[in-house]
Order: C-alpha cells, then sequence, then structure tokens
C-alpha cells in the first residue's frame, strides 16, 4: 500500500489529498499500475469508468500520454515537474490554453491565484486555481492529459472506510461527486479536459449545489 509520502511524490497535489481518500488518488492518477483481462468490468459513464473497490484497470483504458510528473521530491529522486504561480487567473488559463472556470458574483468567492504544472519537457500536466471567501477554500484543477475512461473506484477502501461516487448532473457537464470527511469532490470531463472541484467542508451543506451551479465559463 502507497504511503502518504509515496503519494505526493507520485501525484505531486499536497492540497489535494486531505479530502480525497489516499486510494482513490493514487489509482485514479496511476492508472496503467494494473490490468485485468477482463474487459467488460466497470460502468462507463460521462468518460469515466466506475469500478468496484480492489477492481484492477482493465485493458480497455489508455494511460495518460505523458505520464505523471514528480512535483514533490523524496530521497534522490528528481522534480521532473515546474510549477509556474500566477495571480490571475486569465494568465493560468493563457498559460495552460485550457479553458477555466469562475464563479457568478452570487457565489461570494474571490480569486486568489493558481498554478500550471508542466513536465520538465514543457508539456502540461494541469492547471488549479484558487478562491477564498469567509466560509473556506475552493479549488479547481483541470488536466489535458489523463486515463481514458477515467477510472474511480467506489465501496469500502484498504482504510476501512466508504467511498460513495454519486452521478450528478448539476455540473458544468455530467459528472461525479464524492463527499470525503474533509470536504466534496467533484469530477466532470468537458472539451477534452478532467476537472476537479473541491470545497472545503466549511461550507455548509445545503449550500454546496448552488456554489456549484454557479460556475461559469472563464473569459
Amino acid at each position: 500500500m502507497f504511503t502518504r509520502k509515496q503519494v505526493l511524490k507520485v501525484v505531486g497535489l499536497s492540497s489535494v489529498l486531505p479530502f480525497i481518500p489516499i486510494d482513490t488518488v493514487r489509482r485514479g492518477f496511476v492508472a496503467h499500475a494494473a490490468s485485468t483481462r477482463d474487459s467488460t468490468v466497470g460502468e462507463l459513464y460521462a468518460g469515466f469508468l466506475l469500478l468496484p473497490d480492489q477492481t484492477p484497470v482493465p485493458p480497455t483504458v489508455t494511460p495518460a500520454r505523458f505520464g505523471i510528473p514528480i512535483v514533490c521530491t523524496q530521497g534522490e529522486a528528481p522534480a521532473t515537474a515546474v510549477v509556474t504561480h500566477f495571480d490571475a487567473h486569465t494568465d493560468v488559463q493563457k498559460r495552460s490554453r485550457v479553458q477555466l472556470y469562475a464563479f457568478t458574483a452570487a457565489a461570494n468567492l474571490q480569486p486568489a491565484g493558481g498554478d500550471v504544472i508542466e513536465h520538465e519537457f514543457g508539456i502540461l500536466f494541469g492547471a488549479e486555481t484558487f478562491f477564498q471567501s469567509p466560509l473556506g477554500r475552493v479549488r479547481l484543477w483541470a488536466q489535458s492529459d489523463f486515463a481514458r475512461p477515467f477510472p474511480m473506484w467506489s465501496g469500502p477502501n484498504s482504510a476501512g472506510s466508504a467511498v460513495q461516487l454519486d452521478k450528478v448532473g448539476f455540473l458544468p457537464a455530467l459528472g461525479l461527486r464524492v463527499t470525503a470527511p474533509l470536504g466534496y469532490i467533484f469530477y466532470w470531463i468537458a472539451r477534452d479536459v478532467l476537472y476537479r472541484l473541491t470545497i472545503e467542508n466549511t461550507f455548509p451543506a445545503p449550500d454546496v449545489q448552488s456554489l456549484v451551479t454557479s460556475l461559469t465559463l472563464l473569459s
């Protein structure tokens, strides 16, 4: 089983890990690490492959073309990612050339900068923008190079807690909701980009859906 430090090294997204079960994150990003001869396993839904927990990734899943760069180093392994911070979300979008989202004024969220993560050879891995309000922080991750269909697991994980995937229709496209101990995570795929929206649990649960539906394309 991967430790938290190993996942940080492989995934390099420390801001996300507190919100998502470790096994779910690790398997979702390294989908090519295992395979099974059964190509009929799982349910295809809106660009995702929904799998029971402990199910290996079937060979029908195509891994990310350029792999996963190392952001956080451990031991002698060198970093293979270049992280560039921008104060303006429009600059994140311009550098990454990936369509991002903003929130309408009704959401009462203030843009709080963002990062572009690239491979050391210049290919984009992903872009992340941050939003802040008196209630807490919101993060939006966008990734154009990802496993297809993107595998997601549900059911009891190795830590003994249950991971439940709910299909939802109030995102910018059909997608999934994961309720984690420290927040709410939403996934959807649009314009050939995988999006993940993370909302801290300091936001009242009844307000989360209205917050999500206030998403609008960043111009």
